[in-house]
């Protein structure tokens, strides 16, 4: 085993997203769709990140260039990069583009919010399925599950707090924000003028990259998605996972406002189309 990557590849995947796709490529689908659509890599050989998509770092090649710096890309076609973006090391061997190795897109950072946050997003949805084991009655403790569990419940905690821990820096900066607009703090710092208090928001935004009017909606995973078979591409095992995912955001959407469009009110998308599950 020692000289190989990993004991499988996904060029299945990507040939069967080459079919399926009637647009396989960044830009085209930006002109025609207007979706501004990206894909997260890693590089094997570099701690960087690769941003698949339209749009190129203008930076790379020069002096402001090195090998932490993440970048985007415009040089992959979409069916190859979701398929560097799904190599998890160990199971499913680097994808290469251009020469260059590239696995799973969330070893560097879990969950790249920021790149729709660089791309002027004013409401960012969140789901992933990296939320630890909570202990119920019902089901005991992960120590009587297997080995198996056990390290899960260890990689979803780490992975879960490193995935908190932006959220909450956002939070933090949010409460200085509207801290300063309030009126407890007009009447603790009354000599400021207007303007100046103005003039310290834009500040406050600039220097901590903070944009007050962005919105974040986590969609939290039950306990029973962390017993699916994540790793499993078959449709029995994927079609679980878009289940759970699809019945949790119908309970989570509405509690911030999110309406479902007229045509579906009546019906769902699933009503719509005679299931009660997707199959």
């Amino acid at each position: 085993l020692l000289p190989h990557a990993a004991f499988f590849n996904l060029s299945r995947l990507e040939k069967y997203l080459d079919d399926v796709l009637t647009i396989d490529d960044f830009e085209e689908l930006y002109e025609k769709k207007g979706v501004d659509f990206h894909v997260v890599a890693t590089e094997v050989d570099y701690p960087r990140k690769a941003i698949f998509g339209r749009h190129r770092s203008p930076w790379i090649g020069t002096d402001e260039d090195d090998f932490y710096r993440d970048r985007y890309l415009d040089n992959c076609t979409i069916s190859r990069a979701v398929r560097a973006s799904c190599s998890l090391p160990g199971l499913f061997a680097p994808t290469e583009v251009d020469g260059v190795q590239y696995y799973d897109g969330e070893i560097k950072k879990v969950l790249s919010t920021h790149v729709a946050k660089e791309h002027g997003a004013d409401l960012i949805l969140v789901s992933h399925t990296f939320t630890p084991y909570i202990r119920n009655g019902n089901m005991g403790s992960i120590a009587e599950m297997g080995i198996f569990s056990l390290v899960t419940q260890a990689i979803y905690t780490i992975l879960y707090q490193k995935i908190q821990t932006p959220k909450e820096a956002h939070i933090q900066i949010k409460n200085l924000y509207e801290y300063v607009e309030s009126e407890e703090f007009r009447r603790k710092y009354r000599n400021l003028s207007r303007e100046e208090r103005s003039e310290l928001l834009s500040d406050i935004a600039e220097k901590l990259d903070f944009n007050p009017d962005l919105k974040y909606i986590f969609f939290p995973s039950p306990n029973e998605t962390f017993f699916m078979d994540h790793f499993n591409m078959l449709p029995f095992a994927t079609r679980e996972l878009i289940n759970s995912g699809y019945t949790v955001a119908q309970e989570v959407l509405p509690m911030h406002g999110l309406k479902k469009l007229p045509e579906y009110e009546e019906q769902g998308i699933l009503q719509r189309r005679g299931l009660k599950r997707f199959r």
